[in-house]
């Protein structure tokens, strides 16, 4: 997930969001009046039991996915199920991943199977877009030529790159390539990988922002963006 915290202040609001879901989300209440007798802020136990919340693994959870699982509790954590007790902080964690199937996704084993089998058909209906996507980050030969050992790396790495892939589903952004995916034929440098992956990205963005043009006129803008003094070859 992120890395940057948001400030103490939405962190507080954070924590206030999630004990009132517990108070009046439908699946917990009960729980929640059990635990805390009196529903006062100001109750000695209610306020230790938010300042356990304050941690920074909460601070760093994206908005779009707090909120997602502030909207996933009640579907988690619903009337008549089997133990009454409110959500850990873990619980609530776990819930800030969300898993493919909650995004109306197929499931990594699911997304793996399909991979395999359609990665080199140009008329396969495959299931969601990030299945495609995470396919050719590893790149859709290799998954057809692999052998039993190269399959093993490969289904690491398809998993990392669809688990990206997920997160941005979950965060409502534009899907974009895996980070990860930054070239696989080891052709080149990781550094010269890097470099060009990050000159892409930025082009792409200078033209939605209608900054850059096209061919070399935009890699021109790019690298003066950059402050890169590169010769650019007109082709």
């Amino acid at each position: 997930m992120g890395s940057a915290l948001c400030s103490q202040t939405e962190l507080a609001a954070r924590v206030n969001l999630i004990f009132a879901t517990f108070q009046t989300d439908l699946g917990l209440a009960n729980a929640f009046r059990w635990e805390f007798q009196a529903a006062d802020p100001q109750d000695p136990k209610l306020k230790a039991a938010k300042a356990t919340w304050f941690r920074p693994e909460l601070a760093r959870v994206p908005k779009a996915l707090f909120e997602l699982a502030l909207r996933r509790i009640g579907l988690e954590y619903q009337v008549g199920r089997a133990s009454k007790s409110l959500p850990s902080f873990g619980d609530f964690m776990a819930l800030c991943r969300p898993s493919p199937e909650a995004m109306g996704m197929p499931g990594k084993d699911a997304a793996w199977v399909e991979a395999q089998r359609h990665a080199m058909s140009a008329r396969h209906r495959w299931s969601h877009v990030a299945v495609l996507m995470a396919v050719k980050a590893v790149g859709a030969h290799d998954l057809r030529t692999a052998d039993a050992y190269q399959a093993r790396e490969l289904r690491q790495r398809f998993d990392r790159y669809y688990e990206q892939l997920v997160l941005q589903v979950a965060t409502g952004g534009e899907l974009t390539a895996p980070l990860a995916a930054l070239g696989h034929d080891g052709s080149k440098p990781a550094t010269q990988v890097q470099q060009e992956y990050g000159e892409r990205m930025l082009l792409e963005q200078l033209q939605r922002q209608g900054l850059a043009g096209a061919g070399a006129n935009a890699r021109g803008a790019l690298l003066a963006r950059m402050g890169i003094k590169r010769e650019v070859v007109n082709g």
